[in-house]
């Protein structure tokens, strides 16, 4: 007999129960209870999971279909913001950030450790924080938040 799992997210205020793979997220953070399956407690993929930005849900991939035709450092910024600030993910592997540039449509880079190593070494937006680990720094920030001003300033305007 396998033995019940019990996960709290207290970051995002939720509760999962199941067994390792497959969890029930039973209460959310806005009261609401749900008896849909949830993400894996192991940090499965989140990219699929939407947040709330300003009260509305957003997926990441709604969230970055506006830089598209951006630089390769601005997407970058951008992706690793939204898991920062919006997703409450401090880190991103490389394989993390490859399947985010996929799923919201953006030119997969052939080797993403490569792509970051070199946004460390020149534009100093990302930091390795430990082995396969990667972390925004606060230039990087700066980037993401230079693209989203415009954005938020249109939106308010309209």
């Amino acid at each position: 007999m396998a033995g019940r799992l019990v996960v709290f997210d207290v970051r995002r205020g939720r509760l999962f129960i199941g067994n390792g793979e497959e969890l029930i997220k039973l209460i959310d953070a806005d009261g609401g209870s749900r008896t849909a399956p949830a993400q894996p407690a192991n940090g499965g993929d989140s990219s699929t999971n939407t947040t709330r930005i300003n009260g509305h849900r957003t997926s990441v991939r709604d969230f970055a279909r506006r830089f598209v035709s951006r630089k390769l450092y601005e997407r970058i910024a951008i992706l690793f913001y939204y898991a920062h600030r919006i997703d409450g993910r401090s880190t991103l592997t490389s394989r993390d950030l490859s399947d985010w540039f996929g799923l919201c449509g953006f030119k997969i880079p052939v080797r993403m450790d490569k792509a970051l190593d070199n946004m460390m070494r020149q534009r100093h937006i990302v930091e390795r924080t430990g082995p396969g680990q990667w972390s925004l720094t606060a230039t990087g920030e700066s980037v993401a938040l230079d693209l989203l001003e415009p954005v938020a300033t249109n939106g308010n305007n309209q």
